[in-house]
């Protein structure tokens, strides 16, 4: 592919049918050459999503970050938002 594309998938839930959905799109996205990320939630998903971001991480050149994105809009939205913009 000529012309590759810089993605980053942001998003809170590393669990459930949207982070299948966005790990199959990043995957794909990744194998047709586009240098792919994911940002998401860190204080959700347990266990499982850790190994599951780990396995993803080694697969995507931008790899994965994980900050505290509160499922409320509240106080903490202004940092969030900040530390996306770190990553962008």
């Amino acid at each position: 592919m000529a012309d590759t594309l810089d993605i980053l998938h942001v998003f809170r839930a590393p669990v459930g049918g949207l982070f299948r959905h966005v790990r199959d799109l990043a995957l794909a996205q990744s194998r047709a050459g586009h240098r792919v990320g994911l940002l998401c939630d860190a204080s959700t998903g347990g266990d499982m999503a850790e190994r599951r971001l780990r396995e993803l991480e080694a697969r995507l050149a931008h790899g994965v970050r994980r900050i505290a994105m509160p499922r409320l809009p509240g106080t903490g939205d202004a940092a969030a938002i900040k530390a996306v913009r770190t990553h962008v």
